[in-house]
């Protein structure tokens, strides 16, 4: 019987570290900023967000996990050092954006399983109204998952929230495309996961259809559940699309199932926001949970890896 492997995808909500960062607007996540975001905080929340991905590498292992919004490389060196996470030789590429908050990308990887070939980074920018906007770059890395080609691309497109977000989100989705058509997309392993901040109907990725990717979490999706929710309605920001390849033959890595990993324990337990994601911060009030998004999840097939089953 092949071995099932997990890939995840997780936005983990402001994980900034507490030291001032001099050229981000990152000082609400200091000691002395509005968050009080001291050594104890920062610490707790690393131990529940590697506490969370372990959790997940219980129900088959992990060959790798997808993150936004983390500030640096070292909250990537302390989750993997963490004690829930060290025991899993789990590795991690992170690469500084120009996002002006200093949230970027960043991907763990399971050492066992994969190996890095290359890095690149793909930066998210235009000018509107005589501004210079920027988003978190797109991250590509490129390996061999159990000895198949494997090329992963991890995104977190602008929010709805602010002016000129639209166009930044078409702009990332412009970039992914200009990059995908470089690609073989019929015969290569490519996974595209992030948190898109736009739901699976959304003009700005309708395009990945027509490119023969499927997006693996679209089913899930419906009223009473979603990646988080936003003014009493759930959406599906956080995504995992596969390429063609993963659907065409058992004999190389194949894709099994999908889900929202939404278990009591990573919802908030009572009051107005009872079963949404449990959130570190609503507002300035520190309530201590692990994010505002739940994590979301494909498992899929190797044959490369038998089970003892």
């Amino acid at each position: 019987m092949q071995k099932a492997l997990q890939i995840v995808f997780y936005n983990v909500d402001n994980f900034f570290d507490p030291l001032d960062a001099a050229h981000t607007l990152d000082e609400d996540f200091t000691p002395t900023g509005r968050k009080k975001w001291g050594e104890y905080r920062y610490n707790q929340k690393v131990s529940k967000i590697a506490k969370t991905i372990a959790g997940i590498g219980e129900i088959n292992p992990l060959a790798f996990v997808g993150l936004a919004e983390v500030e640096t490389e070292q909250v990537c060196k302390d989750l993997i050092e963490n004690q829930f996470l060290a025991p899993l030789n789990m590795g991690y590429i992170h690469r500084e954006s120009s996002d002006v908050r200093g949230i970027d990308v960043a991907l763990l990887y399971n050492k066992d399983l994969f190996s890095v070939e290359s890095v690149a980074v793909h930066p998210v920018e235009i000018d509107i109204y005589q501004d210079h906007l920027t988003s978190r770059d797109i991250l590509e890395v490129q390996g061999f998952l159990s000895g198949t080609p494997l090329r992963i691309f991890v995104n977190h497109w602008p929010s709805q929230r602010r002016r000129g977000n639209r166009k930044l989100r078409k702009r990332a989705s412009d970039i992914l495309k200009k990059r995908l058509k470089d690609l073989d997309l019929k015969s290569d392993h490519i996974v595209i996961m992030g948190d898109f901040n736009d739901n699976p109907d959304a003009p700005s990725l309708t395009f990945l259809k027509d490119y023969g990717f499927t997006n693996t979490l679209s089913s899930q999706w419906n009223e009473n559940q979603g990646s988080l929710k936003y003014m009493r309605k759930w959406l599906l920001f956080d995504q995992i699309f596969l390429s063609s390849a993963f659907f065409e033959s058992q004999d190389s890595i194949s894709y099994e199932s999908g889900q929202i990993y939404n278990p009591t324990k990573l919802q908030d337990p009572s009051g107005r926001n009872k079963a949404q994601p449990f959130r570190t911060f609503i507002g300035k009030n520190y309530i201590g949970g692990q994010s505002d998004h739940f994590p979301v999840l494909n498992q899929i097939l190797s044959p490369k890896l038998l089970s003892k089953d």
